[in-house]
């Protein structure tokens, strides 16, 4: 699948939750999204496709990937929609909570 070589130009780190940090919980969140012909989330194509722990990092991830830019795809000359592009954040804890 062509798509699973679609990375972002610009990407933005989740935030990690503050409750997950304070109870020590480490996680990751799948999520799956649609990429405008100019190289945009579109914001209500994003879905959360699975997350461990559930509804730990969900919304964090949301805000973030609202804010990642791509290079638009190019068929032809003109950029065009990229559906269920799949992206993961994974969140580690590092040195005290």
């Amino acid at each position: 699948n062509a798509d699973s070589e679609f990375f972002p130009l610009i990407s933005v780190r989740a935030q990690y939750p503050r409750k997950a940090r304070k109870m020590g919980i480490e996680g990751w969140c799948l999520i799956h999204f649609t990429v405008s012909s100019t190289g945009n989330v579109i914001e209500e194509t994003v879905k959360i496709v699975d997350s461990e722990p559930r509804y730990f990092f969900e919304l964090s991830c949301r805000r973030a990937v609202a804010r990642f830019k791509f290079q638009p795809r190019m068929i032809n000359g003109r950029g065009v929609e990229v559906p269920d592009v799949p992206y993961i954040f994974v969140f580690e804890l590092t040195g005290p909570a």
